[in-house]
């Protein structure tokens, strides 16, 4: 599932995992994500989420679909450093941070790995 309130942003991401055979659940807003949620059927494996946004942040979002999802893997992006989230963010388990701009082939990697573990 990839929330990203940033249009180029989120539509990059998501050309970028198509191409790469990824079935993916989009959505612009933690609010529109939640109610997908309630009618998706299948398993989520992967979150990938912008940390900050309008009403509910990226990290509350996580931690309500681990409520359905336990194992699911987290990749937090932002524009903002890990040493702004180091300060007052704590990362949960199994979530990982790419600061944005990133390397779209590390990104990638990134996916692969937490998928296939």
């Amino acid at each position: 599932m990839l929330v990203e309130d940033d249009d180029n942003v989120r539509v990059m991401i998501q050309e970028l995992l198509s191409t790469h055979d990824y079935l993916l659940l989009t959505a612009s807003s933690p609010i529109q994500a939640l109610g997908m949620i309630k009618h998706h059927s299948g398993i989520i494996d992967l979150l990938i989420t912008d940390i900050i946004m309008p009403g509910i942040n990226g990290k509350q979002l996580s931690d309500e679909l681990r409520k359905q999802y336990p194992e699911l893997q987290t990749i937090f992006i932002s524009g903002y450093s890990n040493t702004f989230f180091n300060k007052s963010f704590q990362l949960p388990p199994k979530s990982h941070f790419t600061q944005k701009p990133f390397s779209l082939n590390d990104f990638m990697l990134l996916v692969r790995q937490l998928l296939e573990a």
